[in-house]
Formats: C-alpha cells, sequence, structure tokens
C-alpha cells in the first residue's frame, strides 16, 4: 500500500455537465505497520507476528458460531516483523493483541483471549485504542 497516489473525482450533474478534479497524496507505510487485522466480512483474525516463549509464530484465527477463535494457519517465523507483536504466555494460556484493526470499523483495539484447547480461543477481554 505504501507509494504515491493520485486521488480523482469525476462529477456529473444532472445536464450531464461533468467536473473532476485530482490530489497526489503519499501513503507512508510499510507491510509491518499493521501487526493484526481481523476481516468482520469473512471473519479472520490475521496475526503476522505472536511470540510464544523465544519463537515467533504468524497465525490466522477463524471466528466460530459460538463466538470463539479457532486456528486456522499457523507457520513459525525466521525473523520478528514488528515492534509490538502478539504474545502468548503459555502458563496463563492467554493470547494477548495489543493492536488489532478491525476492517468493519476501521478502529484498533487491545484483545485478550484465553485459550480452551485444541487450538481453540475466547475473547477474554476487549478495549477500544484511542
Amino acid at each position: 500500500l505504501a507509494g504515491n497516489y493520485t486521488i480523482s473525482l469525476l462529477v456529473t450533474d444532472n445536464k450531464g455537465t461533468t467536473a473532476s478534479a485530482s490530489k497526489p497524496i503519499l501513503v507512508n507505510l510499510s507491510s509491518n505497520e499493521v501487526v493484526a487485522s481481523y476481516d468482520s466480512a469473512n471473519g479472520l483474525a490475521i496475526l503476522k507476528e505472536v511470540k510464544v516463549s523465544d519463537r515467533t509464530y504468524y497465525a490466522e484465527l477463524k471466528l466460530s458460531a459460538d463466538n470463539s477463535f479457532s486456528v486456522q494457519n499457523l507457520r513459525e517465523l525466521s525473523s520478528s516483523v514488528s515492534a509490538t507483536p502478539a504474545l502468548y504466555d503459555d502458563t496463563l494460556r492467554k493470547l494477548t493483541i495489543p493492536d488489532i484493526l478491525v476492517s468493519e470499523d476501521h478502529r484498533k483495539y487491545s484483545v485478550e483471549l484465553v485459550h480452551n484447547g485444541d487450538l481453540m480461543f475466547r475473547v477474554q477481554n476487549i478495549i477500544q485504542l484511542p
């Protein structure tokens, strides 16, 4: 998504007269800035980095009918991709996502999930971030 873009707008009135305007913008994002995202349309949470002890993983969690999340995809990463990864505490069986972007409302949240076994998690706490 990072790069130079031009935003254009074309307007046509009821007589068929058109007018246009455009403005160049610079989108200054790296692919690593959004570490966790949730697509509410398909119920899929993507965690680009989850720290578990001394290991790092990429994970996809799918929302189930009972409002829990199941791990759909999990693969180990060779290096860290973020300064603020999700953290899984094996002792507490808790997954903490400090910053997740939700597609439906374009807001960020901090989320805690508890592991229920069989790679299933339920939401324990959610806080909207400023």
